[in-house]
């Protein structure tokens, strides 16, 4: 059978595979997971600039309220976009769940999990009823703060949730008023969003370990598939960014970005293409599919001199 048709039967054998079917179907998670922690990571970089007063203290100058103004509205933006993406990881776990594994009784402790690290929890309670608030009933009330600490002495520069306009609501969640009433003071909302993100990123690490566990026959059987399939394709995707490296001159790492993940890519830009570390990294990353022949490894040596 010629080389070609051998990898488009492969390539379908591949696809077609229950076992791979399903590990897509799980792997469909990552996306929402990746939305949330971008949201979170673009909060917490706004509201960790307002609490450095060095930063900030521009905006308390009242010449300044239309950029405090603005800042309020960018964090309400932010905020917003926070708690819609982690209603929608919640969603989207729940019904991967069940797709999975709701009828089979291999995952029996997932309810389990959730009931304690979610629905027993007051503040996890709160920030999903805090999306509900932010959606239907009014913006969400934040506000600056500026005091004086004695101990060590400092001022702070805080954005808070205002916890009286909060109360008003009448659709918070059993724990979500429960979270509420714990509250001595209006809510640091950089301590809240760092303290929720700890919580539903330390449960979707969970959720994946035991996903590889239940899997693991599952992922054996695909990546045995995957490297006979690489064994003949990726021979070819380095003979083409080679040729495309030397006809277009395009970067090595765009040449070489479909063979390889992006934290590949991001380790391998931390590195000097002129580097000798630089080609046996990049041979490294590729082999971990398929064993290169030396000539290929040389040909990478001198495009990356």
């Amino acid at each position: 059978m010629p080389e070609g048709e051998r990898i488009l039967g492969l390539h379908s054998e591949l696809t077609t595979m229950p076992e791979f079917k399903v590990l897509i179907r799980i792997q469909a998670l990552d996306r929402s997971r990746y939305v949330f922690t971008r949201n979170y990571i673009e909060l917490r970089k706004l509201l960790e600039f307002y609490s450095d007063l060095e930063k900030s203290l521009t905006l308390w100058d009242r010449r300044n309220r239309d950029k405090q103004d603005a800042f309020h509205n960018e964090v309400a933006r932010l905020l917003h976009n926070f708690v819609s993406s982690l209603k929608s990881l919640v969603d989207h776990t729940r019904i991967i769940y069940q797709s999975v594994y709701g009828s089979s009784g291999q995952f029996p402790e997932y309810q389990r999990k959730v009931n304690s690290t979610f629905t027993q929890n007051p503040l996890a309670q709160f920030v999903e009823s805090l999306r509900n608030y932010g959606l239907h009933y009014d913006t969400l009330p934040i506000f600056s703060e500026m005091r004086y600490v004695k101990d060590p002495p400092l001022h702070e520069s805080r954005i808070r949730l205002n916890v009286s306009a909060l109360k008003k609501f009448s659709g918070w969640k059993r724990g979500g008023k429960k979270y509420l009433i714990q509250q001595t003071g209006d809510i640091d909302l950089l301590e809240m969003i760092d303290e929720y993100h700890k919580l539903v990123i330390g449960f979707h690490d969970w959720f994946i370990q035991r996903q590889k566990e239940i899997h693991h026959d599952d992922i054996e059987k695909v990546n045995t598939k995957r490297k006979e399939l690489a064994a003949l394709l990726i021979p070819h995707e380095v003979i083409y960014a080679l040729a495309d490296i030397q006809s277009s001159n395009r970067s090595v790492a765009d040449a070489f970005a479909v063979l390889l993940t992006p934290q590949q890519r991001m380790e391998l830009a931390s590195i000097p293409t002129s580097s000798t570390e630089y080609p046996a990294k990049l041979i490294s990353f590729v082999e971990q599919w398929t064993p290169l022949d030396e000539d290929l490894k040389r040909r990478i040596r001198e495009v990356c001199r």
